[in-house]
């Protein structure tokens, strides 16, 4: 009986270690993840930035709903369609 505690004592200390590291690594991953959506943010706030300084600097007017005789860049059969052009 002692023979079988003796090998399976190291075996056990072996199996925690294995624990501890697997959990520092979920950790670690958990401490990532929330870095990566805070830069996912942060992109995200610069995208919109960005856009609405090139909307301010080049205007651009939104028609909706014209016929498809007036809208020649139209590529859909009569649907609801979006044509845009510089004023």
């Amino acid at each position: 009986m002692q023979a079988q505690v003796e090998r399976v004592l190291p075996l056990s200390r072996a199996l925690a270690a294995a624990h501890r590291q697997v959990q520092d690594a979920k950790e670690g991953l958990s401490v990532e993840r929330a870095r990566l959506g805070d830069l996912q943010r942060l992109l995200r706030t610069r995208q919109q930035s960005m856009v609405a300084q090139v909307a301010a600097l080049y205007p651009v007017r939104v028609f909706r709903d014209l016929p498809v005789a007036q809208n020649h860049h139209s590529r859909t059969n009569g649907e609801n369609s979006v044509s845009m052009c510089l004023p």
